[in-house]
């Protein structure tokens, strides 16, 4: 019997039992997905006519508990199956599915955003994937890219760094969706306007984010965020962090003349200034955040 013909025929029978008997039990969930994940990858195209019955396994469960798991199980997926037309539309079906139901339970606990920091990594992770192996199907899905820059105003406050990084990561690959002179199709034109609409309210909260002196790789990713937003929108990068600035407290820029000069600092094609300025900006607004704790 050969490996494939074993998970087709043996294996997959009794994992599938495990998740369909037992939806919502995290341990046997994750260890079965995880099982699920090797097989698919030894099975190669053997495990493809099973893959619409796991599909529709995955929304099933999903939709009675939402794992983790199912999050990071649709980002495999992705990568994998992610350009065959054959099963694009399922694909597309539960990103939409799983990205609507963890973007909203990210968002009911925006005021405790560290308690779901799992849940931010896979979800803004799976959305990256898809961004990058699925971009037809990304940008037949306006809502759901809608829908994660506006939860993103929260998300981007967690402080675990392997679940900030993938939420500042999705935030660059929206901007370089705008890119002019470099479009990414077919995602530059569906969601450009969505984009610019979402986009200056995030890098003004960027700043906001910087008063509550976040850890060091936190104010590294907001550095390399705003200096994106710079080299993508060149004039328009600067009326939206002018606006970032005028959201600090007087006390970390007391006078016009430093907002000014730190302004233009931040929005020089020169990567080593903006890095410059952004470290300056985290030390005051740190200084000020503690005088304020004190």
């Amino acid at each position: 019997m050969s490996v494939a013909t074993f998970i087709t025929s043996s294996l997959w029978p009794l994992l599938r039992a495990q998740l369909e008997k037992l939806p919502a039990h995290q341990r046997i969930v994750e260890k079965a997905l995880r099982c699920l994940k090797h097989a698919v990858r030894c099975a190669g195209e053997g495990f493809k006519p099973l893959l619409p019955d796991f599909l529709a396994l995955l929304e099933k469960n999903a939709q009675l508990c939402l794992h983790c798991t199912y999050l990071y199980a649709a980002e495999w997926l992705a990568m994998q199956f992610g350009q065959d037309e054959q099963y694009q539309q399922p694909l597309m079906h539960l990103f939409r599915q799983l990205s609507a139901q963890a973007l909203q339970a990210i968002q009911e606990q925006s005021q405790n955003i560290d308690a779901c920091c799992d849940l931010v990594e896979d979800c803004y992770g799976m959305v990256n994937r898809y961004i990058r192996y699925c971009p037809l199907l990304v940008s037949l899905s306006p809502s759901s890219v809608q829908q994660a820059l506006m939860v993103a105003r929260s998300a981007m406050y967690v402080q675990q760094r392997e679940a900030a990084q993938v939420v500042f990561t999705f935030l660059d690959s929206c901007a370089f969706v705008c890119d002019e002179q470099r479009p990414v199709e077919p995602l530059s034109n569906a969601l450009r306007s969505i984009v610019l609409e979402h986009l200056p309210p995030l890098v003004e909260e960027a700043f906001r984010l910087l008063m509550e002196a976040p850890p060091g790789y936190v104010v590294g990713l907001i550095e390399s965020f705003l200096i994106t937003v710079v080299q993508v929108f060149r004039h328009c990068a600067e009326q939206w962090i002018g606006r970032g600035l005028l959201a600090l407290p007087p006390a970390v820029l007391p006078s016009e003349a430093m907002k000014t000069e730190l302004l233009a600092k931040l929005c020089r094609s020169d990567t080593c200034s903006v890095s410059e300025a952004v470290e300056d900006l985290a030390y005051r607004c740190e200084q000020v955040c503690l005088r304020n704790r004190a």
